[in-house]
Order: C-alpha cells, then sequence, then structure tokens
C-alpha cells in the first residue's frame, strides 16, 4: 500500500482528541469542515514547482512582450521623422515630416473632442435618470386612467442646459 497523497486530521467519533484519515468526512455526522488538511511533502515541493515555473514563464512572457513592444515603439519613433535623408531631397523630407507632426496633432484634438463629447454623454445619461426617477415618483394616476406630471422647475431647467450645450457643442463641431 502506498502512502496517500492527502490525509485530514478530524475529530474523533468515540474517543476524545483527533484522529487522521483519508477523507474529510469518512460519515455523516463528520464536518469536513473541521478537518485539517495534510499534504504529502513531495507532492506539495512539485506543487510549488509548478507554480514557480509558471511564474517564472509568466515573467519571461511579461519580459518578451514589453521588449517586443519598447521595440516596436522605437521603430515607430524612427518612422516618425527620420527617413534616411538620401532618399528624398530635404524640402520632401521637411515637408513629410510637418504632415505627419499635423496628422499627430489633429489626432490628439479628436481624442481630446471624443472625451469631451463622452463627459457630455454621461452628464446627459445622468440628468435624463434623475428626470425620469422625478416623472416616476411625481406620476400620479388621472381619474381618465391617464398619468400626470408635475415636474420641477431645477430638474427641467438642468436637463435643457445639458441639452442646450451638447446642442452647441454639436454645432460648433459641425461649422468647424
Amino acid at each position: 500500500m502506498s502512502t496517500p497523497e492527502t490525509i485530514y486530521l478530524i475529530p474523533g467519533e468515540y474517543e476524545e482528541g483527533l484522529v487522521w484519515c483519508d477523507d474529510p468526512a469518512p460519515d455523516s455526522y463528520s464536518d469536513p469542515d473541521e478537518a485539517v488538511k495534510y499534504v504529502r511533502a513531495d507532492i506539495h515541493e512539485s506543487a510549488l514547482k509548478r507554480q514557480g515555473s509558471a511564474a517564472k514563464m509568466g515573467m519571461d512572457a511579461a519580459k518578451k512582450d514589453a521588449s517586443w513592444r519598447e521595440e516596436n515603439a522605437r521603430r515607430l519613433l524612427a518612422e516618425k521623422c527620420d527617413a534616411p535623408v538620401g532618399w528624398i531631397g530635404p524640402e520632401k523630407y521637411k515637408a513629410a515630416c510637418e504632415s505627419k507632426m499635423k496628422f499627430f496633432k489633429t489626432i490628439k484634438e479628436l481624442r481630446e473632442q471624443n472625451e469631451k463629447l463622452q463627459a457630455q454623454v454621461v452628464e446627459l445619461v445622468a440628468v435624463a435618470v434623475s428626470v425620469r426617477d422625478d416623472l416616476l415618483l411625481r406620476s400620479e394616476i388621472d381619474s381618465d386612467g391617464t398619468r400626470c406630471v408635475n415636474l420641477s422647475a431645477s430638474k427641467w431647467s438642468s436637463f435643457c442646459d445639458v441639452i442646450d450645450e451638447a446642442a452647441k457643442a454639436e454645432g460648433a463641431d459641425n461649422a468647424g
């Protein structure tokens, strides 16, 4: 008979004290939460080695990915404005660099504009939710079965302000 990989120390049924067993709950009277699990040392060490090698593989993969990203970033940076001058004339080289810089500036402006629009959407949704909740809280059923609502002036004003701001931003974006 070989030594089991896992054994448990459980409260004894008839004896006082603890008993070794290969099952955390050998009968219906045992509570598996009261069992203390013991793993054979060689199994435990093997699991630790597997975890260590998995962690090392993860770190190696992260280093390789970081190295790849750094190399890629350097390549992209070199491509941005460092084309070999001998291949094209200095005027074309300068124009290409200016064109790329303008392109990157446009991208930056579009990202900033996108962030502003996303913030407006978040604000609009928050106000719309607030107005909806206010409407639901204030709605009453009329005698003819329809709902009527008394909306607070501050909620309506806030709702209209956000919509007006979004409309102004949209108008300015379309004009430009």
